[in-house]
């Protein structure tokens, strides 16, 4: 087996490609409900 062979079985492999962009998307979103839920409370307490 020629080395490109080997190294090739050792490459890394990423099954759930697209999975981290995912993640960083949902946690982008949440933080910006977070925020607006955050800044709707407070203008509901002012009097």
């Amino acid at each position: 087996m020629s080395i490109m062979d080997r190294a090739a079985q050792f490459a890394p492999f990423s099954a759930l490609t697209g999975l981290e962009e995912e993640m960083d998307e949902t946690a982008r979103q949440s933080e910006e409900h977070f925020l607006n839920d955050t800044l709707r409370i407070k203008a509901e307490e002012m009097p």
